[in-house]
């Protein structure tokens, strides 16, 4: 690069290794957080389909070396760490300057921090949720892929009040879709039910375990298009992610419920979810 062209990040010279990475600029990548735990990154095997079944919607080329790569690393980090959370992210690598992008190779980063510190009562009293007024784009290409473009979970994660857990959102024709970080299951009429992801949200790799788990060993799960009304028709409910496995909900807006409710605490049984809070 030569002339007066260059990049700055807080007035210093900014190395290009990560200041130009697509994910940076347009939010051109993927990511999974994962929970680490005695030094094992748990749902592994899981975790890195979910990965790259991402990339490839997204025409991310991760060839074999690099995903070797990542698990090796990845497991370097949670060995030495003990515990944490563990985000891995690939991004498209540097293609100069406008969205059109010049290549299919990826940069992969790891970061490892704390775990979140949230109270045991999340697991064993159960969250309340209110619904966001943000709404969620209606986008086919991206539905269900864990992007690097959150910046609607970023607004619905505004305002929130000191009793408040999560944000539940809805898509912009108003279907329920998912929590800000988190997927939601609701029992109605004794039926696990969870909305479908094929126009918009994010199918979390906790969320495809539980529906796994309740049509293989529990009460079965239907996976459809659930309206605010039914929501406020359920018995029951929880959320779940990868990193605090599933949290009985206790409250959706104006809406008790009983928490831990009884489809809850199979599933949490069948789950085994090694952590339960701080």
């Amino acid at each position: 690069m030569s002339g007066p062209f260059g990049r700055l990040f807080n007035g210093r010279p900014a190395s290009p290794d990560w200041s130009g990475t697509r994910t940076l600029h347009y939010g051109d990548g993927v990511f999974r957080t994962v929970l680490v735990w005695q030094g094992q990154i748990i749902d592994r095997q899981r975790q890195f389909a979910r990965l790259a079944s991402d990339a490839e919607a997204l025409h991310l080329h991760w060839p074999a070396p690099a995903v070797a790569a990542l698990a090796t690393e990845a497991g370097s980090l949670a060995v030495a760490a003990g515990r944490g959370a563990l985000r891995m992210t690939l991004s498209r690598i540097d293609g100069g300057r406008g969205y059109h992008a010049g290549s299919d190779d990826c940069d992969r980063l790891l970061e490892l921090r704390p775990l979140p510190d949230h109270p045991t009562r999340c697991w064993t009293e159960g969250v309340v949720l209110y619904w966001s007024p943000v709404l969620l784009g209606i986008q086919r290409q991206l539905a269900g892929i864990k992007h690097c473009n959150r910046l609607e979970q970023v607004l619905a994660s505004r305002g929130w009040q000191p009793d408040q857990d999560e944000a539940l959102m809805c898509d912009a024709e108003g279907r329920v879709i998912c929590g800000t970080r988190s997927n939601i299951f609701v029992v109605i009429d004794g039926v696990l039910v969870t909305p479908a992801l094929d126009r918009s949200g994010v199918a979390g790799q906790m969320r495809e375990h539980i529906i796994d788990l309740a049509c293989t060993r529990g009460p079965g799960c239907e996976i459809g298009t659930l309206a605010p009304d039914e929501i406020r028709h359920a018995s029951e409910a929880f959320v779940c992610n990868s990193l605090i496995g599933i949290w009985p909900v206790r409250r959706i807006g104006g809406l008790e419920l009983p928490a831990p409710g009884v489809l809850t605490q199979q599933l949490s049984a069948l789950l085994d979810h090694p952590w339960a809070g701080s």
